[in-house]
């Protein structure tokens, strides 16, 4: 699975924010609430999807303990924020 099709379905459905978090269901912001997505990744493949978002400095700053924040650029050519943290 690919970030990109989780952010484009989560636009589709209005969602203001994705919330990931390893070993818990994936969740969209709707209209304030969070609902669980209609799509469901393995833990796995949550881990997989965000690290391969990260450069070599940004892997070690993560599992050094720190909060990454950076932007990336849906396949629709829209910028949205990232945060991952552990």
């Amino acid at each position: 699975m690919e970030i990109d099709k989780i952010i484009l379905i989560a636009r589709e459905l209005k969602a203001s924010d994705i919330h990931m978090s390893a070993g818990l269901p994936l969740l969209f912001r709707v209209h304030g609430r969070l609902e669980q997505a209609p799509i469901q990744p393995t833990e796995e493949e949550i881990n997989e999807m965000l690290y391969d978002l990260l450069d070599e400095k940004q892997k070690r700053e993560l599992t050094d303990g720190y909060d990454i924040d950076f932007a990336i650029e849906s396949s629709d050519g829209f910028r949205q924020r990232v945060n991952i943290f552990r």
